[in-house]
Parts: C-alpha cells; structure tokens; sequence
C-alpha cells in the first residue's frame, strides 16, 4: 500500500473514531440527563408526599387532643370540678398549647420536607440541563474533531502527491 492511501485510510478510520466517541459520550449524557430528570420528578413528589402525610399526622394530633380534652372534662366533672377554672381550666389550657405546639411542629416539618424535595428538583433539573449541554457539547466537538482529522489528512495526502 503507497503511503498516501495509508493516510487516506488512517485518516478516514481516526474521522470515524472522533465521531463515535463523541455520539458515545453524547449518548451517555443524555442519559444522565433523562435519570436526573427523573430524580427532580421523585424529589418533588416524595417531598409531597411527606407534607401530605405530615398534615395528615397533624390532623390526628389534634383529633387525639380534642379526644383528651373532652376525657379530662368528663374526669373533671366526675370529680366534682368545674372545668373551666383554676387547676382544671389550666389543665385545659396546657393541653390545648400542648396539641396545637405538637401539631404545629409536625405540620413544620412536613413543609420543611416539602421545600427540601423541591429544592432537589431544582438541583436535579439543573443537572439534567447542565448533561444536556454537554452532550450538545460533545456532539459539536466530535464533528470539529473529524473536520481538523480530515484537514490535517488531507494536507499530508497533498504532500505525499
């Protein structure tokens, strides 16, 4: 083989390796941006899920609470207290605080965990957009390669002519 066929041949073999490297890594990209994109999806809806299930629990508390004031009133009344002064109505009282801060907290935290899943879709949506870029990136990369490849060839078979 003369050596301007081998560089034709190395040329166009180094031409189609650029190229199948960079829809490779292209390729690989893009499916690193489709499992982030999933990911956004399932932190968002699990941190909803959890701010769901938070309200929920609150809800429960304060039915158990409401279920405890009204047995302490019946404890009350069978004790022959009036329920709503003195010790009894501070009683009461404490209760209430203590149901609506424990609900409260509960509720908090379901929010808490609301924002942190919706804080992870945006992280995760930025990744997928950032693996998208460098796919295009990648693409656009391989072509320059291949264009340089067969410019650099095609000056070598120009000089072996």
């Amino acid at each position: 083989m003369d050596p301007a066929t081998m560089v034709l041949v190395a040329t166009a073999t180094k031409g189609v390796t650029d190229i199948m490297a960079s829809r490779q890594k292209a390729a690989s990209l893009e499916m690193q941006a489709e499992a982030a994109k999933y990911s956004a999806s399932q932190a968002r809806q699990e941190g909803e899920e959890r701010r769901e299930a938070a309200r929920m629990q609150a809800q429960d508390i304060r039915g158990q609470g409401e279920d405890l004031l009204g047995e302490q009133k019946v404890q009350f009344a069978k004790a022959g207290m009036l329920g709503g002064f003195g010790t009894p109505g501070r009683v009461s009282e404490y209760t209430r605080q203590h149901v609506a801060r424990q609900a409260a907290i509960v509720n908090r935290q379901g929010v808490n965990d609301w924002q942190y899943g919706q804080d992870m879709g945006n992280y995760y949506t930025a990744a997928a957009k950032s693996y998208r870029k460098g796919a295009k990136r990648a693409r656009r990369a391989g072509m320059w390669n291949l264009g340089t490849t067969l410019a650099t060839g095609w000056g070598k078979f120009s000089s072996l002519t």
